[in-house]
């Protein structure tokens, strides 16, 4: 695989991972590898304040079909900068919520995530929980 020779440029960096090499299993399957939802993963905790992650739990929890490519991850990081920027008032709350402060501090957690990353942990949440 190449070298990012920077990080900050999302597009080029996704440009290496729409380059990876298909996989041959013993039975002689041959798979391509689609390293974008990896890409995303890489390029989020290089930059969570600005990128988001788009892998398969996103995509089925937003009910998205198409098939992961650099177009659908650059579209997504632009709807999630939109959507972050457009609400920051939900973001706010977040921060300024006693409960959540409360919840996350039993987890040995604070409340100093970036937009993106609440952005994030909000689209990993299953629309519907099953009853356990």
């Amino acid at each position: 695989m190449q070298d990012a020779e920077n990080l900050d440029d999302y597009e080029s960096v996704l440009n290496i991972f729409e380059g990876c090499n298909p996989t041959t299993y013993k039975n002689g399957t041959v798979v391509n590898k689609n390293a974008f939802s990896f890409g995303t993963k890489i390029l989020h905790f290089y930059n969570p304040q600005k990128n988001p992650i788009l892998d398969s739990v996103v995509r089925t929890n937003l009910k998205i079909i198409e098939e992961m490519n650099k177009q659908l991850c650059l579209e997504f990081r632009d709807a999630a900068k939109c959507f972050t920027e457009k609400h920051k008032d939900y973001f706010d709350m977040f921060y300024s919520s006693k409960i959540i402060s409360q919840e996350l501090s039993k987890r040995y957690m604070t409340n100093n995530f970036s937009t993106m990353e609440i952005f994030d942990m909000a689209l990993y949440e299953p629309e519907n929980k099953p009853n356990i």
